[in-house]
């Protein structure tokens, strides 16, 4: 008989879970890798394949901007930098276009940290008006001084109209804990954050590998954000438009082709395109 309790570890803390999963339970892809990917999901996403490619060809005019950002991190709390532990190179290129694109007025960001200096990078050259407000009790890399205001709390403990101030061209842009928990910020902003947002408003959520389910090797992360995201674009998706999805495009190399003039540039040949990102818009 399997035993009701089990131990996990999470967030580097030793966790008791009564009446675990009755029948044994080993966190494995399901979809993609080696199966097949998830088809409704799939279909979904792909409608939206010649968006996708317009939007790449698009963001080929900041080639030069981007490549003068330093490959690695130079010291300065100002510049981003290509290679860091959290965000890839797709999901930078697409941060730094869409808000030099969009010029939204105002850029919400739930966890910052280097996404936080890429928005800046693209702020000062391209949105010098777009307002970039902060949520992170604890911020990766110091990031303060980019921002026009910083609260340093949980999300839990913020009231909920920060969000209504949200306009149609402005950003949330997510990337917390990724988890799916009792009053984790991911259920805070699909239960009560989502429902409020505005039509118009651009959203981003990290670490998202639709159509495929998370990498194999994540399997400890215990990540389920993703699943809330699939099962809204399964059973709404008329209340929203897929914008960019980065891990589905780094999936397809004629699409990554577009961005030729930056993968084969001698500084940036060291990294592989990958993305995680996931923008779409409310309707």
């Amino acid at each position: 008989m399997n035993d009701p309790q089990q131990r996990i570890l999470l967030n580097g803390s030793l966790i008791e879970i009564e009446d675990w999963y009755p029948y044994g339970f080993s966190p494995s892809p399901r979809w993609g890798y080696d199966k097949p990917v998830h088809p409704i999901l799939y279909s979904i996403i792909k409608r939206s394949e010649d968006h996708y490619r317009s939007l790449l060809t698009d963001w080929v005019q900041f080639a030069d901007d981007l490549l003068s950002f330093p490959l690695r991190d130079n010291g300065s709390e100002l510049d981003p930098c290509w290679e860091n532990s959290s965000f890839p190179p797709l999901d930078a290129i697409a941060l730094f276009g869409i808000i030099a694109t969009t010029k939204p007025a105002l850029f919400l960001e739930i966890g910052s940290g280097f996404t936080t200096r890429w928005a800046y990078g693209a702020k000062v050259r391209y949105s010098p008006l777009t307002k970039l407000v902060s949520i992170d009790p604890s911020p990766r890399v110091n990031v303060d001084t980019l921002c026009q205001q910083a609260f340093r709390r949980p999300l839990h403990e913020l009231p909920l109209d920060i969000f209504e101030q949200l306009e149609a061209g402005d950003i949330l842009f997510v990337d917390g804990t990724h988890r799916i928990l009792q009053g984790s910020d991911a259920t805070i902003f699909f239960l009560e954050i989502l429902p409020i947002v505005k039509a118009g408003v651009i959203i981003h959520l990290h670490d998202i590998f639709l159509p495929f389910d998370y990498p194999p090797h994540w399997q400890k992360k215990y990540y389920s954000e993703q699943y809330v995201l699939g099962s809204i674009l399964l059973v709404a998706t008329e209340k929203y438009r897929i914008l960019f999805p980065s891990f589905y495009v780094s999936q397809h190399q004629e699409l990554l082709k577009i961005l030729d003039q930056l993968w084969t540039n001698p500084k940036l040949q060291s990294l592989k395109p990958k993305g995680g990102s996931f923008w779409f818009v409310k309707r």
